[in-house]
C-alpha cells in the first residue's frame, strides 16, 4: 500500500475576495512522485482535531509560506513580517508536537524548518537582512525563478543529510527573508550556508524528522533532492 503523506496548506484570497485553502502544487507533486498519496491538511483545522490526523496519516510534511506570529518566539516586529494565519500556526505547531510525540516521520520546509524550531521554544530573525548584517542574500523571490540555486549548503557529517544524499554539501535555492537565530535544545543543526545560517535540523530521538530551509520540492530534477523526498516516503513505510 502507498503511504499517506499529510500536507499542511496555507490560506489566500482570490481576485473576488473569496478565501481559498492554498497550496503549491510542486508539494503534492514531489510526494507523487515519491510514491506516496498527499493528503492535504487545510489551517482553520482545530489544535484538537491533531491526534485525529495523525492516525489518518503515515507522515507529515509542513510546507513553505506566510511568517509565524511573531510573538510565538518573543522575536523582533518588523515591517516586512507578512502572510501571518495564527490558525495555521496553532495547527502545524500542534502536528510537529504529536508527530515528534508518536515518533510519525515529519519533513518541514522553508517555512517548516521554522515552526519546527519555534514549535520547541527556538526564535527566529524575523528579517535576515536587518538582523544579521554579514547574512548573504536569502530573499530571491518574487521576481527570480524559484529553481535558483543561490548558495550552498554543508552538511554536517554523519547527518541525516549526509546519509541520504551521500554528499558533503549541495546547491540549493534560498526564498526566505527568515530563518533560524537560536536553534531550539531538542534540535540539532546539520547544515549551515557560507554566512552560517542553519539551513537544516534534525532531531536524533526521531525515525525522520528532518527540516530544510531551502524548497527542495522546485528542485525535484536534482538526484539528490529526490534522494530526500524518497527517505523521507521510505521512512513512514516503517
Amino acid at each position: 500500500m502507498q503511504p499517506i503523506i499529510g500536507i499542511s496548506a496555507g490560506r489566500d484570497r482570490s481576485d473576488t475576495n473569496l478565501q481559498k485553502i492554498c497550496l503549491i502544487e510542486k508539494y503534492s507533486t514531489a510526494i507523487i512522485q515519491s510514491g506516496a498519496i498527499p493528503l492535504i491538511i487545510p489551517a482553520g483545522i482545530p489544535k484538537s482535531a491533531v491526534n485525529e490526523i495523525l492516525n489518518q496519516v503515515n507522515g507529515i510534511m509542513i510546507t513553505g509560506g506566510g511568517d509565524i506570529e511573531t510573538n510565538r518566539f518573543n522575536g523582533q516586529d518588523h515591517t516586512r513580517v507578512y502572510g501571518v494565519d495564527t490558525d495555521r500556526d496553532d495547527l502545524e505547531i500542534g502536528l510537529v508536537q504529536a508527530a515528534d510525540k508518536f515518533k510519525k516521520p515529519l519533513f518541514g520546509i522553508c517555512r517548516g524548518i521554522q515552526i519546527i524550531n519555534v514549535a520547541f521554544g527556538g526564535n527566529l530573525f524575523t528579517d535576515i537582512q536587518d538582523q544579521k548584517p554579514d547574512a548573504l542574500r536569502h530573499d530571491w523571490f518574487p521576481d527570480f525563478p524559484r529553481d535558483l540555486l543561490s548558495h550552498e549548503v554543508e552538511f554536517n557529517p554523519g547527518s541525516l543529510l549526509e546519509r541520504i544524499t551521500e554528499l558533503k554539501n549541495m546547491e540549493v535555492n534560498s526564498l526566505h527573508h527568515q530563518a533560524i537565530m537560536n536553534i531550539a535544545d531538542d534540535l540539532v543543526a546539520i547544515a549551515h550556508s557560507p554566512d552560517g545560517l542553519v539551513e537544516a535540523v534534525e532531531k536524533i530521538d526521531h525515525p525522520f524528522f528532518l527540516g530544510v530551509q531551502w524548497h527542495p520540492e522546485w528542485l525535484f530534477s536534482l538526484e539528490s533532492t529526490k534522494k530526500i523526498f524518497t527517505a523521507f516516503v521510505n521512512s513512514t513505510k516503517i
